[in-house]
């Protein structure tokens, strides 16, 4: 056992620090207790044990203290702690990591726990192709999801965060969550009646079909830093409600007359507007579409029955959405996957859309307290919800009228004109902040060069490459703690991509790795020291159309 334990652990040899080990099965803890000895000190651990017995009996039977008190390791056993299992796979998958991350199953578990293997294995891959997705989009959206941050600040005036709709709505009843799905023209009809009883939030591209049908949906949700302007046009749908991440188009958000509610964020800069009221936006760990958005804002808002309608996550024969929009109709010429259908069929599925439905699955799995009504009545199957058509759902609940589109547009605002020259300071902090940063990215700079003519030297330079490397490493930790850092990072997202995965990549520690390193530092830094004006000079423009505006 010894020498297996040692064999199985020496594959692993070479995988490089700040991995994630993911393994199915524990045993008796020997393989663990090896795999911990040979790796670094940021390698962390995730073992799951499917055998509640078997593990019960490794505890009386052997010695499995070093595993179990190691810092670095999660133990995820079957029947006690599995139920949390997708979020701490989910926890240790980050951006910097994922192309080095590992999955693995110990000696015969395969062999003895098939499905089980087979189920955390499509897991973990999904898990990691949701972080591979988001380094994706962040690269393609790139420039417009930094200017769209910048710029939706301006709105800041007539705004409202996530935070101040908790406990306002009724919660004994379903919230409905409307897609633009080829199926929703089947329930448009039932939308009606469900108005005033229901808290009914729309996609974006479901908002002009809606409207046409005379459906007013009590609000609406916009994400896509490039969604076209074209649904936003008509004078109706500018009259909801708009719910926005921060980097949504801001184009359309200046064309809706209502309030915004800023939802979700990874820009920090908002949330030290929002510290001066003593509020915060949301982060919330959406799926990826606009749908998902609205799906997880519902729950944040204590919903734990959620309808979909229009849901379709698979294509029709001529149509994408609802009506005549012919947004997204590219999709019926893309590569298509066979899926089970809603009605036990099957169905044709993008890629993105089959993406969304795993997404919904690994949700509704994880959460033994969400009932999930999928009355789309066409589309794909979800699994782990129930399925009942919208008018069913509309008869069942006996519940009173309550009116949800007034509530949320008589909210207070977040903010007042007295307020005004406190927050026009914030982003002039954020100029100066800038400043900074231009100041430790030259800095770094000339460091980055240091070490790259040092090791083109081919002399014997540990000792200052290493000093070089501390100093360099110190100036990145300096300018992350700044939240313009985010501004910057998206600036350069598509010329760059994913900087910090393809540095922990690299596996030799040699003089062609190093320099390597170094390279890609440089143009990194580089990078974000080019961006810095323009940034600086939206900023001053937010700030002068502040002043115009008022």
């Amino acid at each position: 056992p010894e020498r297996e334990a040692e064999r199985f652990a020496a594959q692993y040899a070479r995988l490089p620090d700040y991995s994630y080990m993911i393994f199915f099965g524990l045993g008796n803890g020997l393989i663990a207790d090896k795999l911990i000895q040979a790796k670094g000190e940021h390698v962390t651990f995730l073992f799951y044990e499917p055998s509640l017995t078997l593990f019960l009996l490794v505890l009386r039977e052997f010695d499995i203290t070093t595993v179990v008190q190691c810092p670095r390791v999660r133990l995820m056993i079957c029947g006690l702690n599995d139920r949390y299992v997708d979020a701490m796979i989910k926890k240790g998958i980050k951006t910097e990591n994922y192309r080095i991350c590992t999955f693995d199953a110990l000696p015969l578990y395969k062999q003895l726990f098939q499905e089980e293997a087979k189920k955390m294995e499509e897991k973990y891959r999904y898990l990691v192709s949701m972080v591979q997705s988001d380094v994706t989009t962040a690269r393609y959206f790139g420039e417009a999801r930094a200017r769209n941050e910048i710029y939706n600040m301006r709105s800041v005036f007539r705004c409202n965060c996530g935070e101040d709709y908790e406990g306002v709505f009724p919660v004994d009843r379903p919230a409905i969550i409307v897609a633009a799905g080829p199926s929703l023209e089947k329930n448009v009809t039932y939308l009606k009646e469900a108005k005033g009883k229901y808290l009914i939030i729309a996609v974006d591209t479901a908002l002009r079909y809606l409207v046409s049908q005379g459906v007013w949906p009590d609000l609406a949700v916009l994400v896509d830093p490039r969604k076209p302007e074209q649904l936003f046009e008509d004078e109706n749908v500018q009259k909801i409600p708009l719910a926005i991440g921060t980097d949504a188009n801001y184009k359309i958000v200046e064309m809706v007359k209502q309030k915004v509610i800023y939802v979700s964020t990874y820009c920090s800069c908002y949330n030290k507007l929002f510290e001066m009221v003593g509020k915060k936006i949301y982060t919330l760990d959406n799926g990826g579409s606009v749908a998902t958005m609205a799906f997880v804002l519902a729950i944040a808002w204590g919903y734990t029955k959620i309808v979909l309608v229009g849901q379709d996550l698979a294509l029709a024969a001529d149509k994408v959405h609802a009506g005549d929009d012919d947004i997204d109709k590219h999709k019926l010429d893309d590569d298509k996957l066979e899926i089970e259908g809603y009605y036990g069929d099957k169905v044709y599925a993008s890629r993105d859309y089959d993406f969304y439905r795993k997404w919904y699955e690994l949700v509704i799995q994880a959460d033994d307290d969400l009932e999930v009504i999928n009355a789309t009545e066409g589309g794909a199957r979800i699994a782990g919800t129930v399925q009942m058509p919208l008018k069913e759902v509309v008869e069942r609940y006996d519940v009173e009228p309550f009116d949800f589109e007034k509530t949320i547009k008589e909210m207070p605002l977040s903010f007042s004109d007295a307020q005004r020259e406190d927050i026009i300071q914030s982003w002039r902090d954020s100029i100066e902040n800038l400043k900074e940063l231009k100041c430790n990215l030259e800095a770094g700079i000339q460091q980055t060069k240091l070490g790259i003519d040092l090791v083109q030297d081919g002399q014997e330079h540990e000792n200052q490459i290493a000093d070089i490397q501390q100093r360099v490493q110190k100036i990145v930790k300096d300018c992350d703690k700044m939240s313009e850092i985010y501004l910057l990072d998206s600036m350069v997202a598509t010329e760059q991509g994913d900087v910090l995965g393809d540095l922990h990549e690299g596996l030799e520690d040699d003089a062609d790795e190093v320099r390597r390193v170094f390279e890609k530092m440089l143009s990194y830094m580089q990078a974000l020291y080019s961006a810095i004006d323009e940034v600086s000079a939206m900023f001053e423009k937010v700030i002068a159309d502040v002043r115009e505006m008022h």
